[in-house]
C-alpha cells in the first residue's frame, strides 16, 4: 500500500472514531489512564486529576500538533477540525518527513482508539457535592486465563472528588455487577465497609482515587452502585447520604459497547 493510501486509511479511521462518540451523544473526549493489574487494591489521595505528565504524554501520542496547554478534554468539534487540518493541509516535503508523519499518525490513532474505548467504559455522576468518575479496563491475566478460560478479568478505577462545601467521609459501598445476559452476576451488599481497606475523609477540593476489579462469566457487563457517605457538619453531627455511581461498562477484547441508556 502506498503512503498516500495508508494516510487515507488512517484519516478515515480517525473520523470513524469521532463519529462513534458523536453517535453516543458525547461532546468531549476525556483523557483517561488505563488501569494496570498491579494497581488493583490500592487507593490514594490525588493532587491533580489525573497527572499532568499523563495528559502531556497522551496528548503527544494523540495529537502532537496541539498546544501543550490544551489538556484534559478534547471538544469533538475541535478534534475533528484538527484531524482534517493535519491530513488535508499538511504536506511533508521530504521522504523522511512523510515517513515520520505516518508513524506519528499511527501512534495517534492507536491512542485515540484506546481513549474511545475508555470513554465507552466510563461514567460520571454528581450527588450532593460528590463527583464520582468511574471507568474500567479489560485485564489480560495469563495465570487466571490458564486456570479459568471461562472467566474474563476487569479492573476499574473510581475517582471521588468533593466539589461541595462540607467535609465528607466515605464509610461504605454497594455494587451490582451484571453480565451481558442481563443477569446479576454478583453483588457487594450496601454498607460494605469502605474501599480497599480505607474510609477516607474528603475536605472540599479533595480527590480520592482507588482501583479494584472483578471477574465476569461473559466478555461484556455493567457495574452500577453507590458509596455510602457521611457529611460532617461543624458541630460534628453526621448526615448520611448515598453518592451514586453511574453505570459503567466492562468491555472485553474486540467487543463493542452495549446500549445501557
Amino acid at each position: 500500500m502506498s503512503r498516500a493510501n495508508t494516510a487515507a486509511v488512517f484519516y478515515r479511521e480517525f473520523l470513524r472514531q469521532i463519529r462513534r462518540l458523536e453517535k453516543a451523544k458525547c461532546t468531549k473526549l476525556a483523557v483517561r489512564e488505563p488501569i494496570r493489574l498491579d494497581e488493583w487494591g490500592h487507593g490514594q489521595f490525588c493532587k491533580l486529576k489525573p497527572s499532568n505528565a499523563y495528559y502531556a504524554a497522551t496528548l503527544n501520542r494523540l495529537l502532537p500538533w496541539l498546544s501543550p496547554s490544551e489538556i484534559g478534554e478534547f471538544p469533538l468539534v475541535g478534534l475533528r477540525d484538527l484531524i482534517k487540518l493535519k491530513f488535508r493541509d499538511a504536506s511533508p516535503a521530504t521522504e523522511e518527513e512523510r515517513h515520520e508523519a505516518l508513524d506519528q499518525a499511527l501512534s495517534a490513532l492507536t491512542e485515540l482508539i484506546r481513549q474511545v474505548k475508555l470513554q465507552f467504559s466510563s461514567s460520571v455522576r454528581v450527588t450532593n457535592g460528590m463527583r464520582v468518575e468511574a471507568w474500567s479496563s479489560y485485564i489480560r491475566d495469563p495465570e487466571m486465563n490458564a486456570e479459568r478460560s471461562d472467566l474474563y478479568l476487569f479492573a476499574y478505577r473510581l475517582r471521588i472528588e468533593n466539589v461541595g462545601l462540607r467535609k465528607v467521609q466515605l464509610v461504605g459501598r454497594h455494587w451490582k455487577i451484571h453480565d451481558s445476559r442481563n443477569g446479576l452476576y454478583t453483588e457487594v451488599p450496601k454498607r460494605s465497609p469502605g474501599v480497599v481497606g480505607q474510609t477516607p475523609i474528603l475536605r472540599p477540593g479533595d480527590i480520592f482515587e482507588y482501583a479494584s476489579g472483578t471477574n465476569l462469566s461473559t466478555s461484556k457487563g455493567v457495574i452500577e452502585g453507590s458509596f455510602q457517605m457521611e457529611e460532617i457538619e461543624e458541630t460534628g453531627r453526621r448526615k448520611p447520604f448515598d453518592a451514586k455511581v453511574g453505570p459503567f461498562q466492562l468491555i472485553g477484547p474486540n467487543k463493542q459497547p452495549m446500549d445501557i441508556s
